[in-house]
Parts: C-alpha cells; structure tokens; sequence
C-alpha cells in the first residue's frame, strides 16, 4: 500500500512539471479584452447601436429601457443618439441636446456613466479594471470576462462581459452597482463611417445656436 501510495505521489509530481502553469485570469483575461478594443479602433470612426436596461431593484420587476446609436470618432470623442436627444462628448465637454425643447447642457463627463463605462469598454481603456474571472466553455459561442475596478470603486461593484468567441467583439456588458442593482447593455456588430461624416456629426458649433444650458466650471 505504502509503495502505491510514494508511485503516485512520483507520478502526480512529475506530470505537474510537464503540465504548463495555470495562467491567472488576469494574464488569460487581458489579451482578449485588447484584442477586442482593438478591433474597435481598426473601424474608427465607427457606429454600432446598443440597448440599455437598468434595474431598479433585485427582482427585476422595475426596470428602464433605452436604445440608441454609439458613435466613436477617436481615443476622445464620442456621440449617442437616442430618440430626441443628442449626446456628443468632444473631448473634454459634454453636450446634451433635447431636441423637443431645444436645449443644450454643457457640462463636465460624469466619469461614472454608464456612457463613460462603454467608451472605456469599446476604445480599450482598461487602466481603471483588472480580470478576476474567466471563462470559455469549449462548445460556447462567448468568453465571459469578470472584472473589478483596481481602485475598488463603490459605483461598480462587480461587471461580467460577454465576448463572441468567433468575432471577438463585445456582445454584451452587465454591472451591478454599490447596491447590487443590475445594468445589462447589448450591443451590435459595429459599421464604418466615413471621416467627412463624423466630422459632421460631432461638429458642436451648431449647438451653439440652441439655448445653452452652460454647467462648466
């Protein structure tokens, strides 16, 4: 029994030594995360549109639905467009125009937005996040990444994204915030536009027209 016992031990030993290292989610996660961004920067300027659904409470009963088009002009710029609002962020303003009411709010980018959250997502900013999980299910269609925020930021108390295995684009994001309540985001295959476009649709002189609700500091 006892020499049963010292080959297996030998045994599992050596196997141990020719089996690689188990990576840390961190070191398998983060390729994947920019690989994907980088697939959004490949298509800049690009469009893609996207739903949101946020909870307002654990059992899913009361919730909000939004849809609209994301805009990505540079590693700064951004555009959304939902039914009767603009939002376009030039780089260090935001600016939020209600059609019905033809009113314009300059203000500072909230950096807790869900806005700000898919920018960051899609343009590769993850300085601000570090993968806790992953997993790839080998008949899956999808990766699912878990990240924390490396500041522990109460906002976001845990976020799980969901990578097309084949694509390698993001289909969808959900976070759960410092009271544990769910914001789900879908999101579509991005399209290219044409540079003389967005410089169009990210031109805010127009704006300038509108009554101006100026919030800057």
């Amino acid at each position: 029994m006892m020499k049963n016992r010292s080959l297996t031990l030998v045994l599992t030993l050596f196997l141990g030594m020719l089996l690689p290292p188990r990576q840390l989610p961190s070191q398998e996660g983060q390729p994947l995360l920019d690989r994907m961004s980088a697939r959004y920067r490949a298509q800049t300027p690009c469009v893609l549109s996207f739903e949101i659904v946020q909870y307002y409470d654990r059992n899913a009963e009361d919730y909000q639905s939004s849809v609209g088009s994301f805009y990505i002009a540079g590693a700064e710029q951004f555009r959304v467009d939902f039914i009767g609002q603009e939002i376009i962020y030039d780089g260090q303003w935001l600016w939020s125009y209600d059609k019905q009411n033809h009113q314009v709010i300059i203000e500072v980018l909230d950096p807790q937005s869900s806005l700000k959250f898919i920018f960051d997502m899609l343009f590769g900013n993850w300085a601000n996040f570090r993968v806790v999980s992953v997993e790839a299910p080998k008949r899956g269609e999808t990766r699912s990444l878990g990240l924390k925020t490396r500041d522990d930021n109460d906002y976001f108390n845990a976020i799980f994204l969901k990578i097309g295995r084949e694509s390698g684009l993001l289909q969808s994001a959900t976070y759960l915030d410092f009271n544990n309540l769910k914001t789900v985001i879908q999101f579509s295959t991005p399209k290219g536009i044409q540079a003389a476009v967005a410089e169009i649709l990210f031109d805010t002189k127009r704006l300038e027209a509108k009554e101006l609700i100026d919030l800057r500091p």
